[in-house]
């Protein structure tokens, strides 16, 4: 990409050397990870690799339990942290979270466990949770006094999707009727970010990807999975930061798209819900997310849910650079992550199997394009190292996702890194060579546009380059560096 293309790109020099989390917010974020350790799981939760439809089920089973524990925990930590104990802000969400939390998580269990496959309401799917939903927000939305009147008082848009969850959501089948639910919901979240609320309530029902088959195919019918997440905003100064990264990536990444634009010329990204997670329920009990893109003009990105870090810090001790471990790694898997979302946001694939393997190419093409188009200018060797090392991590990681997308996804990243000499292998160390960026920064460059050219293709018309993607494996030169980062990693 030449300079002019990012020219309208402006980046402050100081970004790479301020944290995006601030103390208080850090303590919040370790805090909630050593609850979920002292019940014996990891934050955040995944679903190991190879985990068919049945172990996701046994999975949602043995976890259901644990996290109403937890989830009472993060409420006990809650009321202590607060002012305003029981009554504050983080101690009100977390306990509608521990009220609601659990007929969520048994809905969706219900949805696994039932033998038609077949579109069903949650009513029709678990009668007995749905109605229990359904009694527990009427009774908060029915409170005429006291706290709870009061603190949906101050969040009105909360209070407008816990209406929408005793409506239609319950009764509702139709895939159409249910894909403008979500947006409603998506919508509300999206206004109370928009407000600078504290704290975030996305009610986002995702469409049946934790019922994927063992195939990894979506399943012929379409089942609404119940998901919540509570957040909590960034404080004023981190967010306007993360704002400004996630509004540049997204010019940079429209580029590749030939994205629409606004009337005054500019390109439009969808909203920004920036946050911390600190409750989940429903599909987030088998696998938390860190970004996602709403089916509204928004996108979600959780900071404390990056999931790769001990395969990032192996990383680091396997490749030979010439820095150290840096202390802006969590700004560097920001950009990796918010620039993987904006491509979704950028494009719909149409072809099967490919739908992660577009967005990652224009993670690596705008995230190198940012860092070149930043400052400080001294630090941009450094930085593109830190970056192409934060892209390992991330992307050796994906090798063992239970989703086969991710996974050929990251095959792709990992072999034309290798391929045109980025990542060099003598026998045993694996070594860098920035020199050749620019020659893998242009290969990707090609197959992503061939790839764009071949999505537009009419439907059953041959596709070849698609064809030989969906085929890849991880390359032999590859494949030691990804056994001995992974090894030891636990993955459960």
């Amino acid at each position: 990409m030449e300079n002019s293309a990012y020219s309208d790109v402006h980046i402050s020099e100081n970004f790479f050397k301020e944290p995006l989390i601030s103390e208080q917010q850090q303590a919040v974020m370790q805090k909630i990870a050593d609850i979920y350790k002292v019940h014996g799981t990891v934050h955040p939760l995944l679903v190991p690799p190879e985990t068919n439809l049945q172990g996701k089920g046994n999975l949602l089973s043995t976890r259901i339990p644990k996290m109403q524990q937890i989830r009472q925990n993060i409420l006990d930590y809650a009321q202590t942290q607060e002012g305003g104990g029981s009554d504050g802000d983080f101690a009100l969400h977390a306990q509608i979270g521990l009220m609601i939390g659990p007929t969520l998580d048994q809905i969706l269990l219900s949805q696994f466990n039932d033998p038609d496959r077949t579109n069903k309401s949650w009513m029709e799917i678990d009668e007995l949770n749905t109605q229990k939903l359904q009694q527990k927000v009427q009774s908060l939305l029915d409170e005429q006094t006291g706290r709870y009147q009061i603190f949906l008082d101050r969040y009105p848009d909360f209070r407008a999707a816990l209406r929408l969850l005793t409506g239609d959501i319950l009764t509702e089948k139709n895939p159409k009727k249910l894909d403008e639910l979500v947006k409603n919901f998506e919508m509300c979240a999206i206004r109370e970010t928009q407000s600078g609320m504290s704290f975030v309530t996305l009610l986002g029902m995702s469409e049946s990807w934790t019922l994927e088959s063992d195939s990894g195919q979506l399943p012929h019918y379409r089942l609404l999975e119940p998901n919540l997440r509570i957040i909590m905003l960034l404080e004023p100064k981190r967010k306007l930061q993360l704002e400004d990264l996630y509004q540049n990536l997204y010019k940079l990444v429209a580029n590749y798209y030939q994205s629409p634009k606004t009337d005054d010329g500019e390109t439009s990204a969808p909203a920004l819900v920036a946050e911390i997670a600190v409750v989940s329920a429903g599909t987030e009990v088998l696998s938390q997310s860190v970004g996602e893109a709403f089916d509204s003009n928004g996108l979600v990105f959780l900071i404390n849910q990056i999931k790769n870090r001990a395969s990032l810090e192996k990383v680091y001790e396997e490749i030979e650079h010439r820095g150290k471990f840096p202390d802006y790694s969590l700004h560097l898997l920001s950009i990796i992550l918010l620039a993987h979302e904006a491509g979704h946001k950028s494009r719909q694939v149409k072809v099967a199997g490919l739908e992660e393997l577009v967005p990652d190419m224009t993670t690596l093409l705008a995230g190198i394009d940012y860092i070149k188009a930043s400052g400080p200018k001294e630090m941009q060797e450094e930085l593109l190292e830190n970056f192409i090392l934060h892209s390992l991590g991330e992307f050796i990681f994906q090798t063992q996702d239970n989703d086969a997308e991710y996974r050929r996804s990251s095959y792709y990243i990992l072999n034309t890194l290798m391929e045109q000499g980025v990542l060099v292998y003598t026998d045993p160390h694996y070594a860098l060579d920035l020199s050749k960026l620019d020659s893998f920064h242009l290969k990707v460059q090609k197959d992503h546009a061939a790839l764009l050219r071949e999505d537009d293709l009419a439907e059953n018309t041959p596709r070849t380059l698609a064809e030989q993607f969906l085929r890849l494996k991880l390359g032999d030169q590859i494949k030691p560096l990804v056994d001995r980062v992974m090894r030891g990693i636990e993955l459960k």
